[in-house]
């Protein structure tokens, strides 16, 4: 796969940097454009506003996902990052530690 074009929600971005593959962003609210920001500085794709997306911008940026060597080494190796990580055992970590530590929810009043 040259690439992934989606909307920047959460999961589709995690999913397509795990893939490895440069993703291509195009967000158009919440918390998307953080996300496609994050996906850009972290050269593993682009990002264009919906509202500047048209046929001739999203022909380069397809070719430039399929084309530019340096973004899709660097989305390969951050995937290959993502993929070796075991996040659950992260994340149970973390509760953990915040337990243990007395870090327990508070509810709201």
């Amino acid at each position: 796969m040259a690439g992934v074009v989606h909307h920047g929600g959460a999961g589709t971005t995690a999913a397509s940097t795990r893939a490895g593959v440069p993703q291509f962003v195009v967000p158009h609210l919440l918390d998307r454009f953080m996300n496609a920001h994050d996906a850009r500085t972290a050269g593993i794709g682009l990002s264009l506003s919906r509202s500047r997306l048209g046929v001739e911008r999203l022909t380069r940026a397809l070719v430039r996902l399929r084309e530019d060597s340096a973004l899709r080494t660097r989305a390969a190796h951050v995937g290959e990052q993502v993929r070796a990580r075991d996040s659950l055992a992260a994340a149970v970590a973390l509760l953990e530690q915040a337990a243990a530590e007395g870090l327990t929810p508070r509810p709201s009043p």
